[in-house]
């Protein structure tokens, strides 16, 4: 090797030391092995061979001389204290073992998911369904605390809709960071990871189906049909949660089935006769539920203010006024004022996990009436009000120019907000819900916005299943920090700038003196 050569020997060392470096940083990183790492590894073999080739003499020198035999000495040492490292997480690995030191138990599930964990009859399957660039570290967290504390009935695995977009169809997931939970043949889909959501998953999927019948022989939204004026997309998410769904002729059976727990009517084109109303009067007073979705007649050939006995049943009975007009939304974002964009809520758990605001694309506005004995009246769902009115001169629409101006009619037309979804419960156990729209939950707009979460909250909080148990987590005791007094924090001050930084400065000056004194 010619000697001029050797002066490029610790080049080697320099790119074998930084390629290093970088494989240690990407592995960090990315957890892969990927061409990146590999190519840094090569690097680092590159740079040894370079270094050994370049300046063999030294390479024979290390490997005998003194360096050699202390480096030996300090490679045993390495390769000890690696092996103990290894026995460690293994043992932590084979015999894993948690304990929370918190005061109030905070990274722990509380006694009454532990029980309800325990009380499994059979494994539970969970799917997470999050993409690779949203983060699922809160997700992953949260389901291993499940699967530590259920003695083998929980497991998990986190799935990307977007890799495996089947999957997630066939589950019934509609966003990211869903969770799709399977016991036996039933499931349940919940749309955020925390203890009390997947508990209440895991006590609905142990309560058995539930049944819910969609009312049919009045031109209602159909839940098999192929058109986007169907609703089957909601009977197909609702089948995901472990209901059963199905269709009933009130007018040709004149009875409600017998396992119905909640009954839907979806845009009644024409008035239901009064037979079907005592029927459904009778259903509820039993402790029923129902959830009502009823158009503005302004579109409805057979239907208007006058006949309408659904909407007379629902303000005689319940105190709910279906007002015979047509929203508008001027707000400066629509396409189309008739198009009415929700703007407030109450709080309420129909409403508490949408992520958008809901969309209704033709509504007409609810209003509660009054109290009335023994129902609960919950209004959840407002209009803009600033830019949203319910129209009653339908004749003022249906002009040439389709020009409507924002001139609401103080006397006689409803000024925003305008009441678009309320909620009522009945001292029997019967709970109502009552949308003035059908259309934003068909399917044409069943995944607009949060139409159709909407919806299925309002079945879920109907029939009962948005909290069936008294599950109380563990939350952290609120602590407070009293300021101290004026002197006590101008004697802390004094410690902390003075006392302590200048008894340093004054026992360095005499060490230095002393020296000096001595030197």
């Amino acid at each position: 090797m010619k000697p001029e050569w050797r002066r490029y020997a610790s080049v080697g060392i320099y790119i074998a030391i930084l390629a290093a470096l970088a494989a240690g940083i990407l592995y960090f990183l990315r957890r892969d092995f990927d061409i990146y790492l590999q190519l840094s590894l090569a690097a680092v073999v590159i740079g040894l061979a370079a270094f050994v080739l370049l300046d063999p003499d030294r390479t024979r020198e290390f490997f005998s001389g003194r360096q050699a035999r202390y480096g030996s000495n300090a490679l045993v040492i390495l390769i000890a204290g690696l092996g103990i490292v290894v026995v460690v997480n293994y043992l932590a690995y084979t015999y894993n073992q948690r304990w929370d030191l918190t005061e109030d138990r905070l990274n722990s599930l509380s006694d009454s998911t532990i029980e309800v964990l325990q009380s499994l009859p059979e494994p539970v399957a969970v799917r997470a369904f999050y993409e690779q660039r949203t983060d699922s570290a809160s997700a992953i967290e949260i389901l291993e605390q499940f699967r530590e504390a259920s003695n083998g009935n929980f497991d998990y695995e986190i799935v990307d809709p977007e890799v495996d977009p089947f999957v997630a169809n066939a589950a019934g997931v509609t966003q990211s960071r869903q969770l799709a939970l399977t016991m036996g043949d039933n499931q349940e889909v919940i749309d955020f990871p925390s203890e009390v959501a997947i508990t209440e998953a895991l006590v609905r999927l142990m309560s058995g189906e539930r049944n819910v019948y969609f009312l049919i022989g009045h031109g209602e939204a159909s839940i098999s049909g192929q058109d986007g004026r169907a609703m089957a997309q909601l009977a197909g998410i609702l089948e995901t949660r472990n209901y059963s769904v199905g269709e009933v002729n009130l007018l040709s059976g004149n009875a409600m089935p017998e396992d119905a727990d909640l009954l839907v009517i979806a845009g009644p084109q024409v008035p239901l006769v009064d037979s079907e109303i005592e029927l459904i009067d009778e259903f509820l007073q039993n402790g029923g539920a129902a959830v009502f979705m009823e158009d503005p007649t302004l579109f409805l050939d057979g239907l208007d203010g006058e006949n309408d006995t659904l909407a007379a049943y629902l303000e005689e009975a319940w105190g709910i006024t279906l007002v015979n007009d047509l929203v508008l939304d001027y707000s400066g974002g629509n396409q189309s004022i008739s198009v009415t964009y929700a703007y407030g809520f109450t709080q309420h758990p129909i409403v508490e996990t949408l992520s958008a605001v809901p969309a209704f694309p033709i509504a007409r506005s609810v209003e509660v009436s009054g109290e009335v004995t023994g129902i609960s009246q919950q209004p959840i769902v407002f209009s803009d009000p600033n830019a949203a009115y319910g129209e009653t001169d339908f004749e003022a629409l249906l002009d040439e120019t389709g020009n409507t101006p924002f001139e609401p009619d103080e006397a006689t037309e409803l000024i925003g907000p305008a009441l678009m979804v309320v909620a009522e419960s009945f001292d029997t156990d019967a709970r109502i819900v009552v949308i003035g729209d059908s259309d934003f939950a068909r399917d044409d707009n069943f995944t607009f916005q949060s139409n159709g979460n909407l919806l299925v909250n309002a079945i879920d909080w109907a029939s009962e299943q948005e909290n069936l148990i008294d599950l109380n987590p563990n939350t952290p005791t609120a602590r407070f920090l009293p300021p101290p007094q004026p002197t006590v924090l101008r004697t802390i001050q004094f410690f902390s700038i003075c006392l302590i930084p200048g008894s340093m400065i004054v026992v360095g000056v005499v060490v230095w003196w002393r020296r000096r004194q001595r030197g």
